[in-house]
């Protein structure tokens, strides 16, 4: 379980129009960045959405939000990412206390202990919104082992591509969840775009690496 408490404050309703920037107002601009890639390969299947068949709830390898209620995805046209989709994920109430297999997750395996991986993630934040990135480490036994919390928090703002990146350690052979959730600074009804996630192994010498917290 993510234990991120979260505050949720009135907010006016937007209307449901894909009401976005027209793609050449767009900018992309780099958030944060750590580290130095050592892999070029997504480790994430599908990280760019490109999979994602008609009717299906989530992209193919990726797990919707179990609440629709609490929040929903809905797949819609590239808003400047590499992939065929966009992830719109909009929230009504707060899930950051929630469990990983309640959030939009996704899970990539193969993971080996003693290295480091970067997490990317590019987004678009509308209205105003916020939320966070968190990462999770599976044993091999599937149980949880470490999590980094609030990993990445998306910037709320004018509706520009922006890109994130943090880069942390394993401990442990096994696999990694990474999911999507409220934070404390969230206001509803939220809105973000999810262009493409992206895990990639870093290099032995990466700056500012983050350790995980125990569980």
């Amino acid at each position: 379980m993510i234990a991120v408490m979260s505050l949720a404050a009135c907010h006016p309703q937007p209307s449901e129009k894909n009401d976005y920037p027209q793609p050449e107002h767009m900018r992309v601009l780099s958030a944060e960045s750590v580290g130095r890639s050592f892999s070029a390969g997504n480790l994430i299947y599908n990280g760019d959405f490109s999979i994602w068949h008609s009717g299906a709830l989530a992209p193919e390898n990726f797990l919707p939000p179990r609440d629709s209620k609490i929040s929903e995805l809905r797949r819609i046209e590239p808003r400047g990412g590499p992939g065929r989709h966009t992830a719109d994920q909009w929230w009504n109430d707060s899930d950051a206390d929630a469990s990983y297999l309640n959030l939009f997750h996704t899970i990539a395996p193969g993971i080996q202990a003693d290295r480091q991986y970067t997490v990317f993630i590019d987004a678009i934040s509308l209205y105003d919104a916020t939320a966070s990135i968190s990462v999770l480490a599976l044993n091999e036994q599937h149980e949880a082992v470490g999590v980094w919390p609030e990993l990445i928090t998306i910037q709320a703002g004018d509706p520009l591509r922006r890109s994130y990146s943090r880069t942390i350690k394993v401990n442990h052979n096994g696999s990694l969840a990474v999911m999507s959730h409220t934070n404390t600074n969230t206001t509803y009804r939220a809105r973000i775009n999810w262009l493409e996630w992206r895990l990639t192994e870093a290099a032995p010498d990466a700056d500012d690496v983050i350790l995980p917290t125990a569980m």
